[in-house]
């Protein structure tokens, strides 16, 4: 008996260890996670947005705080802009804003190009849809040229 209880003492002391040494991993991973958590947070935000929502409820859907990831995984400074960038146009009376989230880096270059961001539009503060199809086809729509991140070609729909 006195061997069975030196072992389970012994075996709590090991399942105590690993347990703080896990939960010590998941606080500094929790404080700076990788590039690629923020473009995958930022896609999966996506899907949870629906036509007709206010800006409001936009931003705070996608976020509206810098994102901070890894010093050196991708920008030397650690720090993503939530959005990334914006523009606003006025359309007649007609507001038109486009907020650009990182969603989709290719190259960890230190330089977010535009096919590494989906624009969201928003008109009259309401969001009408998003992605670089809707944003060409409303801009080709209201000959409107945009002025910030310019949009990549459109591919071809199969």
């Amino acid at each position: 008996m006195r061997v069975a209880g030196r072992n389970t003492i012994a075996l709590r002391g090991l399942v105590a260890r690993s347990l703080t040494v896990a939960v010590a991993g998941l606080a500094a991973a929790g404080c700076s996670q990788g590039f690629e958590q923020v473009q995958s947070e930022n896609r999966a935000k996506l899907f949870r947005l629906e036509v007709g929502q206010t800006r409001q409820q936009v931003l705070e859907e996608m976020g509206t705080e810098p994102q901070t990831f890894n010093q050196g995984a991708f920008r030397s400074d650690g720090v993503v802009p939530n959005p990334y960038d914006s523009e606003t146009h006025l359309l007649g009376t007609t507001e038109i804003e486009v907020l650009y989230y990182v969603t989709n880096v290719q190259n960890k270059d230190g330089v977010i190009t535009n096919d590494e961001l989906t624009p969201l539009v928003l008109v009259d503060g309401i969001l009408v849809g998003w992605g670089w199809n809707y944003l060409q086809t409303l801009t080709a729509d209201n000959d409107l040229t945009l002025i910030g991140p310019q949009a990549p070609p459109l591919e071809p729909e199969s």
